[in-house]
């Protein structure tokens, strides 16, 4: 009928506008009411009260439940920066504290098994049997400084978690030619720590398969990019010792060059330098493809957690408990091969 109330699905979508914010609670009382001239029935007036009540506590609802939700994601928020620091803390806590614990082992195995082999190493150095890179080649002290660990082969960054490493293509200690050992100066145990404070007279001794060998020291000094290399091949027996310089973000090396003051032994004198990635101031290339995949995980980890805290907001905090020491163990391994990809003396 023209003129008439409006239809009844109009009441419910101004109610719907009201919920939303977009009307006032003026705006919806029914037609019946706000087409009587002056004062409406009893029971018009009854529908009024009970739709003002009905948004009332609609508005009151949402009022209470906006905060919480505010408040859930604050903590999500929170709880991830927290994850995030933990992880921080347990890399910095790996590199300076765990690889120095799990060199220290290392080398009680090291020097069991160069005791062992003693014979079987010198044996296959006389014939020419290369040893594989991580294995026992020689026993280095340095008594002024305290030094007394088992020098591996290879100096990769993964060579060096082990303690020093004799650098390939050089000789071999108590022979002509320049033996090169590389060692780490801040993690890892930091056997090289001390180094610079060597001085020309002291004393290095190395004990090989092929004997024991006294070494003095006549020169201290540092390399830089463009400079002579204390690396390099030489035709007198000499010793080399290197280390980062300096101490945290390697750029050049340190070293030390000592000579040869007992007989030389017999062996090959090599005249190959040594490749790059053995010099020290590299990461291990091994290392690259693991760490990306690791840091992959790790970061999903991440992502996972978020959405675990999202989606259980009520029991946030066991979620979070459950979940930390997983993504924490995730982050371990990630850091083990990220580690292994920074210079290798270190």
């Amino acid at each position: 009928m023209p003129g008439g109330p409006p239809k009844r699905r109009g009441f419910w979508r101004r109610l719907q506008d009201v919920l939303i914010g977009k009307r006032s609670a003026r705006d919806i009382e029914h037609p019946f009411v706000s087409s009587q001239s002056g004062g409406g029935s009893p029971h018009l007036e009854t529908i009024k009260v009970s739709t003002q009540h009905a948004v009332d506590r609609s508005k009151a609802a949402l009022k209470a439940y906006e905060p919480e939700t505010a408040d859930s994601k604050l903590i999500s928020i929170a709880l991830v920066l927290t994850l995030t620091g933990l992880s921080l803390v347990v890399f910095l806590a790996y590199v300076f504290v765990f690889t120095g614990l799990q060199e220290k082992r290392t080398q009680h195995v090291l020097l069991e098994q160069f005791e062992s082999s003693n014979l079987k190493l010198k044996n296959s150095l006389l014939t020419g049997v290369n040893l594989k890179e991580g294995q026992p080649e020689a026993l280095l002290e340095i008594p002024v400084l305290g030094i007394n660990q088992v020098v591996v082969k290879g100096t990769s960054s993964t060579d060096l978690l082990s303690g020093p490493g004799l650098m390939p293509d050089t000789a071999l200690p108590g022979t002509k030619g320049n033996s090169v050992i590389a060692g780490r100066r801040s993690t890892a145990g930091a056997p090289f720590a001390n180094l610079p404070a060597l001085r020309p007279g002291d004393q290095v001794v190395v004990v090989t398969g092929l004997g024991k060998f006294t070494y003095r020291v006549f020169a201290v000094g540092t390399a830089i990019a463009g400079g002579a290399d204390p690396i390099s091949p030489t035709a007198q027996p000499r010793l080399t010792l290197v280390t980062s310089d300096p101490a945290v973000f390697a750029t050049g090396r340190v070293y030390v060059e000592a000579k040869l003051t007992s007989p030389a032994a017999h062996a090959p004198i090599p005249t190959q330098a040594p490749a790059i990635s053995q010099r020290g101031l590299a990461g291990d290339p091994a290392a690259i493809l693991p760490a990306i995949l690791w840091g992959l995980f790790f970061v999903a980890s991440l992502f996972v957690a978020v959405s675990f805290y999202r989606r259980w907001d009520k029991q946030i905090w066991a979620v979070y408990l459950l979940s930390t020491p997983i993504v924490l163990a995730i982050a371990l391994v990630f850091f083990e091969n990220l580690y292994r990809l920074l210079p290798a003396t270190l």
